[in-house]
């Protein structure tokens, strides 16, 4: 996700920042530079996470996978690339149980275009699926993905066809193949874009983005619901005097409760964090706390009841980024103490995923000048802990 969160150039550009700047983030330091992207803990003992590894000198980017049991830490899993392939990338994962994972993103391939790519956990190896494409795609990416059983996903995202707009993208899994669902665009809006999806029931999905406009508008949240049939968006608000909002990633305990979180700014460089309720009739802004810095931004949240969410995302006060957490009790927003790996380097919590309001594990990653180190912290109910993850060889 946070290879397309600061994007506002054309699509043309963003498809050049999106297939390359990855392959350069460890340039020549000969080691590899990794990012965790995505988190999904099926049980309070089992979690998968997702994101992409590069060698340091110039080449590929790799898919990662790592699978963390409480009986044996994070430990690396082999995953593939799709066939022609030149980098790829995965951004999100969802597991309804611990032998069924669904892992989203892109791939840049030899025909010089970025397609979505899905691949599958079994419970024994990982696989790539085959996925649809739009007619006339010239760019894709899957952000997002909610599974609520096994034979039920849902992906979400973006996709221009024949150099375009960015339009939204999404995709469902029967149990037996991808097939591509039919979505609007918001009204007046340049591109869309859609970031992260939750899917409370294998009929119910709420999907959260941006929709880009004019530059007198610029950026204004978007979120779609589908019921069963199909999507529909959904009124979003904007806090006052906001210049810029954005909603980068949402989660739905049920039907009638999905929290969405990301950031708004009202001029100038300063990032204030945006939470929003779904009630099952209208978005309400929620209020947040921001720590003293100029710039904090909510990334992804996990809502295991109505009455529990936590988000996560980072913070910066004119110096290194820092990881940042916020939880819901139900009635506020509190902000919870996280380490960091390497300060002061730039960390980062990417996703999060809450079996209980006292289990809850966040990945991201840690960056030590343009080298990237992943990064997985665990929740207790009490306090927040850096978990130990493998180390990566080129």
């Amino acid at each position: 996700m946070n290879r397309l969160l600061f994007a506002t150039a054309t699509l043309g550009a963003l498809a050049a920042v999106l297939a390359l700047a990855p392959l350069t983030a460890a340039a020549s330091t000969g080691l590899t530079s990794a990012n965790l992207l995505g988190v999904s803990c099926p049980t309070a003992t089992d979690c998968t996470a997702v994101g992409w590894s590069n060698n340091g000198t110039g080449g590929p980017a790799l898919p990662l996978a790592m699978r963390w049991r409480k009986s044996t830490g994070w430990r690396l899993q082999p995953i593939p690339s799709p066939t022609g392939a030149i980098s790829s990338f995965l951004e999100a994962v969802s597991c309804p149980t611990a032998r069924d994972c669904t892992a989203v993103g892109d791939f840049y391939g030899t025909s010089n275009l970025i397609v979505p790519l899905v691949e599958r956990w079994s419970g024994m190896s990982w696989s790539v699926q085959s996925t649809p494409a739009p007619t006339g795609l010239t760019a894709g990416n899957l952000e997002g993905v909610s599974c609520p059983t096994a034979i039920d996903c849902t992906a979400v995202g973006w996709y221009s066809s024949n150099g375009g707009p960015a339009l939204p993208l999404a995709e469902r899994w029967s149990g037996k193949v991808w097939r591509l669902q039919s979505l609007p665009s918001a009204t007046g809006a340049l591109t869309n874009v859609l970031f992260a999806v939750s899917c409370p029931t294998a009929r119910h999905c709420t999907a959260a983005g941006r929709s880009h406009y004019s530059s007198l508008i610029g950026d204004l949240p978007l979120a779609e619901q589908w019921n069963g049939v199909s999507w529909t968006i959904q009124p979003t608000p904007t806090p006052t005097g906001e210049t810029l909002s954005v909603l980068t990633g949402v989660s739905c305990s049920a039907v009638t409760a999905c929290t969405a979180v990301g950031w708004y700014s009202t001029g100038g460089t300063t990032e204030l964090p945006l939470v929003e309720r779904w009630n099952g009739f209208t978005w309400n802004i929620q209020p947040t706390l921001s720590p003293p810095a100029t710039g904090n931004i909510l990334i992804a949240v996990s809502c295991p009841t109505s009455a529990d969410c936590t988000a996560v995302g980072q913070s910066e006060n004119g110096g290194p980024v820092q990881t940042l957490a916020e939880q819901w009790d139900g009635t506020d927003w509190h902000i919870q103490v996280t380490p960091n790996a390497n300060a002061p380097a730039r960390d980062l919590l990417d996703s999060v995923s809450c079996r209980t309001a006292a289990d809850c594990t966040a990945v991201g990653w840690s960056a030590i000048g343009s080298f990237g180190l992943t990064l997985a912290e665990r929740w207790n109910g009490t306090a927040w802990h850096i978990q130990t993850t493998p180390s990566i060889s080129s």
